[in-house]
């Protein structure tokens, strides 16, 4: 560790540099709105020690917490997890939250693809899952244009603005990703 995309250098996260501006991050309402189903503001230090404590630090094929920074100037753009659920049958799912000032940029589509290349390519995977809320449009179209499929949905699952959401569930699965290329592979 660390890791790099194109744009992107995906450090280990250290509390006493990063748990501030995760602190910032997750409790915006749009980001918690988006990446939280249980939806709770403020979320506190000892929530966050709580949330990333269950990560180990580095690719051990079983998880990895990043904190995710713009390789040129150093700016924090985010982060993302990526965790083996079930490894009986190598599924991990992964979860991004970037600042909202990051979003539309591209830096969503290069993690997410990233962490697919990384769970297929080094970690052996079967199949890589994510949810996000059915609101997050933006979201939803990056992980489809990343090669991920909507397979279910989970109606009124998620509390927010006033309202119940529903969780629309995605995959991607090993032999519809191409190792070489680092992308979806055409009509998998």
């Amino acid at each position: 560790m660390p890791f790099e995309t194109a744009r992107t250098i995906l450090r280990e996260y250290r509390p006493e540099t990063d748990i501030d501006k995760l602190l910032t991050l997750w409790n915006d309402p749009e980001t918690q709105r988006f990446a939280f189903p249980d939806y709770i503001a403020p979320r506190t230090k000892s929530a966050i020690e709580e949330i990333t404590k269950g990560f180990t630090k580095g690719p051990s094929g079983s998880s990895i917490f990043v904190i995710a920074e713009d390789k040129e100037s150093g700016e924090f753009l985010g982060q993302l997890s990526f965790a083996v659920v079930f490894p009986k049958t190598r599924i991990a799912e992964v979860g991004l939250s970037l600042a909202r000032e990051h979003w539309g940029k591209g830096y969503g589509k290069e993690l997410v693809a990233w962490a697919v290349q990384l769970g297929f390519e080094e970690w052996g995977l079967h199949r890589v899952q994510l949810s996000t809320s059915e609101e997050n449009e933006r979201a939803i179209a990056l992980y489809k244009h990343v090669g991920f499929t909507q397979e279910g949905f989970r109606r009124d699952f998620v509390w927010s603005a006033g309202r119940y959401w529903g969780v629309v569930q995605m995959s991607i699965l090993e032999h519809e990703w191409d190792v070489k290329e680092g992308k979806a592979k055409q009509n998998a």
